[in-house]
């Protein structure tokens, strides 16, 4: 910055522009610029086309560009900075207009001290090449004070204390603008006249408006507030801007057709008028009360060339309608116990006194500043810019500063060097409670994650402020990010564990107000940084294949995450196109979608994600589960905080039904919740992936998911990973794990989850160390065999019992034009559409409809979305045949999808149904998975009796063959013509059946309104040529053998440990004795060694007297030393005699020296005469030689003078290095000889 003054106090100020060139604007503003900066100095004008640089040498500063437009074109007179700065000026580029793409603007704006702009894109364009620029309006901008209208009406449908918040929202506004009173009517109407209305509202107000007629109010407002149609309508007549509030449909609807919809309010959203007259009705006027921010900047800039002191401390306190606590703020910096300290206040547009508050301070170490409403973050930019000092210490005008607070600033700065301090602080509750709350220690790695540090305990150099601004497109998290721009820069931060600042809790404060924006302001500062290519803390992995609904829902549960520091990696495992997914989500710079052409399987697809992750956590999700909203944040707060490296949290097990169209959930379950235990995790997998958060780096040590396998490749996984890290497990429910229990769920192939169980069981089989770990292993394999057992039988036989019963509705389906209710994936459809002339196939879930579509393609058969109650197909088209088979596992009630296939049959049509006969089925081995309810043949025949005039009751059920049988024939049907035998196989003989052996599984229903004469009332069998449920039994009975092998082997093994025990045993037993023999050489030492102690404590006995002897020793020689200190202070007393000898001495070698120096004089007079007689050579060379003898004898004398020196110095250091007599005797000979020499 340009020098100080040293001269004068007024200072120069070149104001350079595009002036006098005939353009009225230009020089207007010329004029209004030149009466801004008058105040702070003498002012000269100029025009940058005729410049004359001797000017430079007058000014302090130079002005320039004020108005101007830097276009890519040229800078034209911009060049004079460069001299004006080689002079030590200082330079201020003022409200300018920037346009990018000029090669030299870089070059121009860094010669700038000071840079202005007056709009908000050239301010991006500034900070664009690396400069700080403050948004400030032209003078000409000068705001007047305009006249607001009210004009409100009682109405029926008002909402709630609807006096108390228009009389806020008139006070709000009547800090600005003048309010007036403009009742339309004064006559009660159909509630309450205008005029009474208005007199209860402005009875409750603290700004009391004046009231003036409606016609005059006309001639002098410049916007109606109104209610009441035809005085709005009056106002946009006489060309006065409106604010409507849409009371009812007819403001709207008129308002709308008068292309005026933006200017009309809801009555329920009155509380936005302020923000919709200072934003959008009178935007520029926010402009313009940044008119005062170029004159304050460089006021302060005068002061430094006058040479104003700074202050050490600045502290900047921002003001936003906080009158009734802004005085104990102010007050608390008052009271600091530092003294050399500013406060820069800026108040932001507040309506409540607080410029009184302000007003009654005369400090001059207050500085108070208006600048209108423009929110926290430019608040402290600009107060941050106004002030002086070499730390700003942040303040709020709700908090009380403690009275050491700037003194431990300090002190703290200094000692630490840092460039950033923050304290603990108290929290001060409503009714004057203290809560401490103290400060998190420092780490960087925390800070990214989020932010622990409180603002009002903020300090921070100068070189802080200017270098990190606060963001002002932020209305809240603006320090947040203030202090990642500081650490991406390398500033330093210091904790201070003392409180130092009482923090004021209360209900209107702004963190409080505005606590639901601030996760999102966290979030909106994390994706800045991404864009800005900073690398997201977590990566979020979901593999996915042919489920896009699903995959939305899990992707939404990401995107609502609290913690916003992460991305999604999705990767498509050869499954349906899902880029509209992704999009529909909105998660733009957070999705990357990676896509494999054929499907590789989960392991591949997860280690594809892990591949591209950026981030230093990894989480999972399953395209079918979702996160709550708090998951990552719990999972990486542990993480950031602690040293592990692996967390795991609770999810909950949902169960999901297809309910009309879609799923709901229908009960949920906390399946496992459990603490880390290493051991087990070699018996069974207690961790769902979705849980898991880990560090990116346990994959360099335990590698990634193993794509060989099928099922559970996580299991695997986390053994590998416990070999080297502890897990830490967090007890939060945090997750959903989604399980469908109706038709369309997958069943859990657990036939590949036992194969992979006995690899890893193999695999791990030398970690495990324990019998009860082996136990438990043999134990969970056996029960796993049994349940695959008795879900491929139930598997099997249930495919059987399907497909007969297709085959059943093919005969009725030949010719005819069909309905299939819930078909599912299209299997049974595409075997009717084989006889059938048409197939109309009804489901509701998209994944399997999606399927279906895939797997058929035949031109009579087509499929629709829907549910099986209400088809989404006009009424007019009607079938000949229904068919909907197992009805129990449909989440619908029976009488409803009754009622609607009997809607969608043509005269005479045939329905036919299935279901699961619950008698038979009544076993829990039967009520899993698929099964939702159960009929008995009485409870079917009523359900369709109730709708149909005739119904045919068939039963089934699955032998080495499927046999469907009829249970009662109508009268008019076919009678059975198929002679059946049913037997039981009786040891080696067959004996009939008994009575009701031959119980129905299942139960078919054929039911119609016309006689069913065509539907043959017999039985029929569906055969296995492939004998697939004997080779079923044969391998269920090898199994069987196979595990009784197992046990026998087990138990031989077992009998063999025990043998190997009782031979260990009897080592014990045998060691036993060994020690038993052992122990009694034992005592028999023991009681030698107590002998010997009683020994050592006679020897110890003689010690003490020895040492008792040795005390009185040592008290003697205490009185011998007593007597050498006594003789030791004698000798120091002699050697201080000598001291006053030898200072004798030294006078007396001073006198020598006396002597020597007159007897040079002497010689001196001596060749004085030798020159004068130089014409006299005789008497010369005789002179000389009486000189020479002279001379001889003086250095002989000399010499000896010398030698006398030299001893005296040998004599005093050996004074110094002996004993009293030595230096007595030296004294004696030395002394004595150097007064005889003289």
């Amino acid at each position: 910055m340009a020098r100080m003054k040293e001269m004068s106090d007024t200072v120069h100020i070149l104001l350079c522009g595009f002036y006098f060139r005939g353009n009225t604007g230009d020089d207007l503003f010329a004029e209004s610029i030149a009466r801004t900066l008058s105040p702070f100095g003498e002012v000269k004008v100029t025009s940058m086309s005729d410049f004359d640089t001797g000017l430079l040498d007058w000014c302090d500063i130079l002005v320039i560009g004020a108005g101007s437009h830097i276009t890519p074109r040229g800078l034209g007179g911009y060049d004079h900075t460069k001299y004006a700065k080689e002079r030590g000026k200082t330079v201020v580029f003022y409200s300018l207009t920037v346009e990018e793409g000029h090669p030299r603007l870089e070059e121009h704006l860094g010669r700038a001290d000071l840079i202005t702009v007056r709009d908000s894109a050239s301010k991006r364009v500034v900070e664009k090449h690396g400069f700080r620029a403050v948004l400030a309006s032209d003078p000409l901008f000068q705001k007047r004070r305009r006249k607001i209208g009210i004009s409100f009406r009682r109405w029926v449908n008002e909402p709630e204390g609807i006096e108390e918040r228009l009389a806020s929202v008139l006070d709000d506004l009547a800090g600005e603008y003048e309010i007036l009173s403009v009742p339309y009517t004064g006559t009660e109407t159909d509630t309450e006249s205008d005029l009474s209305f208005h007199e209860k509202v402005i009875g409750k107000m603290r700004h009391k408006p004046v009231q003036v007629p409606y016609d005059e109010a006309l001639k002098q407002i410049d916007l109606l507030i109104g209610m009441r149609l035809h005085a709005l309508i009056s106002a946009v007549n006489a060309n006065r801007k409106v604010l409507a509030v849409d009371y009812d449909a007819k403001v709207g609807r008129i308002f709308h057709d008068l292309s005026l919809h933006d200017a009309v309010v809801a009555y329920e959203e009155i509380g936005k008028i302020p923000a919709l007259v200072r934003e959008r009705i009178f935007g520029a006027d926010r402009l313009a009360q940044r008119e005062k921010v170029n004159a304050a900047l460089i006021g302060v800039l005068c002061d430094d060339l006058k040479g104003k002191p700074r202050p050490e401390i600045s502290v900047v306190m921002p003001a936003f309608n906080r009158a009734h606590f802004l005085k104990d703020a102010i007050d608390s910096i008052l009271a600091q116990t530092f003294r050399d300290w500013e406060l820069v206040v800026i108040d932001d547009g507040s309506t409540d006194g607080t410029r009184e508050v302000l007003e009654a301070y005369h400090d001059p170490r207050i500085r108070f500043y208006r600048f209108g409403h423009n929110g926290i973050s430019f608040s402290r930019n600009i107060g941050n810019l106004l002030s002086r000092g070499a730390v700003i210490a942040v303040a709020d005008s709700d908090d009380i500063n403690l009275p050491h607070r700037l003194e431990v600033i300090r002190s703290e700065m200094e000692k630490s060097g840092a460039a950033l301090v923050y304290s603990s602080l108290h929290l001060l509750r409503e009714d004057g409670r203290r809560e401490l709350m103290e400060s998190t220690p420092f780490s960087a790695e925390k800070l990214r994650a989020y932010n622990f540090l409180s603002h009002p305990s903020v300090a921070y150099r100068r070189e802080v402020a200017l270098g990190c601004p606060y963001n002002e497109e932020l209305d809240v998290s603006e320090d947040y990010h203030l202090y990642l721009s500081a650490l991406e820069k390398g500033f330093s931060f210091h904790r201070i564990r003392e409180p130092l600042v009482l923090y004021r809790c209360h209900g209107g404060q702004a963190t409080r107000v505005k606590q639901g924006r601030t996760r999102e302001a966290h979030g909106e500062l994390v994706e800045m940084n991404l864009k800005k290519g900073h690398a997201p803390a977590v990566s979020v992995i979901i593999p996915t294949c042919n489920r896009p609904a699903a995959l939305r829902e899990a992707l939404a549960s990401v995107m609502a995450q609290t913690y916003r520091s992460f991305e999604i990696i999705v990767v498509n495992d050869g499954g349906v196109d899902i880029s509209e997914v992704v999009r529909s989500c909105y998660g733009e710079g957070k999705i990357v979608s990676l896509r494999h052409e054929e499907r590789k399987g989960r392991s591949a697809a997860r280690n594809t994600a892990i591949r591209a992750a950026r981030g230093r956590y990894i989480a999972y999700l399953d395209d079918d589960d979702i996160y709550y909203p708090d998951h990552l944040e719990t999972a990486v707060a542990f993480l950031v905080n602690t040293d592990c490296n692996v967390v795991y949290t609770d999810s909950l097990y949902a169960t999901r039904e297809w309910v009309h169209d879609r799923y709901v959930t229908t009960g949920t379950e906390l399946l496992f919740s459990r603490d880390f235990d290493r051991e087990r995790l070699l018996v069974a997998n207690y961790i769902p992936t979705i849980n898991i958060v880990h560090n990116r780096d346990v994959f360099r040590d335990a590698g990634m998911f193993d794509e060989s396998l099928a099922t559970h490749e996580d299991w695997d996984l986390w053994i590998r990973m416990s070999r080297h890290y502890d897990f830490h497990h967090i007890n939060a429910i945090t997750a959903e794990v989604r399980v469908r229990t109706d038709r369309t769920n997958t069943t859990t192939n657990r036939r590949a989850f036992l194969d992979t169980l006995r690899l890893l069981y193999r695999r791990y089989a030398p970690l495990v160390q324990d019998l009860q770990t082996f136990e438990a292993r043999k134990k969970t394999e056996e029960n796993l065999v049994r349940e695959v057992e008795a879900e491929m039988s139930r598997t099997i036989v249930r495919e059987y019992e399907l497909h007969h019963q297709y085959c059943f509705a093919r005969a009725l389906a030949a010719g005819k034009r069909v309905l299939h209710l819930g078909c599912g994936d299209g299997y049974g459809s595409a075997l009717l559409a084989e006889v059938a002339v048409e197939v109309v196939g009804v489901e509701g879930d998209p994944e399997l409809l999606h399927r279906a579509g895939s797997r058929c393609s035949t031109g009579n058969l087509r499929f629709v979305q829907g549910s099986p109650v209400s088809v989404p197909l006009p009424g007019g088209e009607l079938f000949d045949v229904v068919v909907c088979l197992g009805i129990e596992a449909f989440p619908v009630e029976q009488d409803l999808l009754l009622r609607e296939a009997k809607r969608l049959l043509g005269k005479g049509g045939i329905l036919v149904l299935s279901a699961l006969n619950g008698e038979a089925y009544a076993s829990p081995l039967y009520k899993q998975g698929i099964v939702r309810d159960t009929f008995s043949a009485e409870r079917m025949r009523d359900l369709l009796r109730a709708g149909f005039s005739h119904v045919l009751c068939y039963g089934q059920r699955v032998y080495p063959a499927s046999s469907l049988f009829p249970l009662a024939c109508c009268p008019g049907t076919v009678p059975d013509t198929v002679k059946e035998y049913v037997v039981e196989r009786g040891g080696e003989s067959f004996l009939p059946a008994a009575a009701g052996s031959r119980e129905a599984r299942c139960l078919i229903m054929v039911a119609s309104d016309s006689l069913l004469e065509k539907v043959p009332c017999t039985a029929s069998s569906l055969v296995d040529a492939s004998e697939t449920l004997f080779t079923l039994k044969e391998k269920h009975i090898g199994n069987l053998e196979e595990t009784i092998q197992h046990k026998e082997a087990h138990g031989r093994a077992l009998g063999e440990a025990l043998q190997q025990k009782d031979a260990r045993i009897a080592t014990m037993d045998e060691e036993i004795r060994q020690k038993d023999a052992s122990i009694g050489d034992l005592y028999r030492h023991i009681a030698n060694l107590e002998e010997g102690i009683r020994g050592f404590e006679e020897h110890v006995k003689n010690v003490e007297t020895y040492a008792r002897n040795l005390e009185e020793a040592v008290r003697q020689k205490d009185i011998h030393t007593t007597g050498l200190e006594e003789a030791v202070r004698q000798k120091d007393a002699h050697i201080g005699g000598l001291g006053e000898a030898m200072h004798h001495k030294d006078a007396h070698l001073a006198n020598l020296e006396e002597a020597m120096r007159q007897k040079d004089a002497y010689i001196a007079s001596l060749d004085a005469a030798v020159r004068e007689k130089e014409a006299s050579l005789g008497d010369l060379y005789r002179h000389i030689g009486n000189l020479e003898e002279a001379l001889h004898h003086k250095d002989a004398h000399i010499m000896n003078l010398e030698e006398a020196v030299r001893q005296k110095d040998e004599a005093l250091n050996r004074i110094h290095r002996s004993s009293a007599w030595r230096v007595a005797a030296f004294f004696r000979r030395g002394i004595g000889k150097i007064f005889r020499t003289s």
